[in-house]
């Protein structure tokens, strides 16, 4: 399970399709599900029906769709579609109106203490279990568990500056 939501989207055939993400799963030329009354690896189905050759088919198939059913598409396959960007101009107001609710989530989330937040961002990284995943073993891949510090220097008093009437 993914501990945070987003959409996929992917070509099937005749449209793109965009759909929530509920997870990652085996790879393509491993994963099988029930087509026409005959169990199928994803792989032939997106070579058969979609006349699509998986060049990576030893990735793993994004779930999306209904939980309750066992939609599995290939990695290559997927793309994020292009998030909304809240612009703030000179006027401070936005230049796409932010819900209700947007507003709300985003005023919460700018007063919550940076300790707070870290200890967020570790345990939903903690949680992922990367180092525990066979593709980023296979790959020689890690993430640490850790966060780092990066070098930076504060801005504030440029932008005072700058922006004074």
């Amino acid at each position: 399970m993914i501990p945070f939501s987003f959409k996929v989207s992917y070509n099937r055939g005749q449209y793109i399709a965009t759909v929530g993400c509920n997870g990652i799963k085996g790879p393509a030329n491993v994963e099988k599900f029930e087509c026409d009354g005959k169990m199928v690896l994803v792989q032939e189905y997106f070579e058969t029906k979609l006349k699509m050759k998986l060049q990576y088919p030893y990735l793993p198939c994004v779930w999306v769709g209904s939980r309750e059913e066992k939609n599995l598409v290939p990695m290559e396959v997927n793309s994020l579609p292009r998030l909304h960007q809240y612009v703030v101009n000179y006027s401070n107001t936005f230049s796409l109106m932010l819900t209700d609710y947007q507003t709300s989530a985003m005023v919460n989330a700018a007063a919550t203490p940076a300790d707070v937040h870290k200890q967020k961002i570790v345990e939903i990284v903690r949680g992922l279990q990367f180092d525990r995943y066979p593709y980023a073993i296979r790959f020689g891949s890690s993430v640490d568990n850790q966060m780092t510090i990066i070098p930076g220097q504060h801005l504030f008093s440029m932008f005072k500056n700058y922006f004074a009437p």
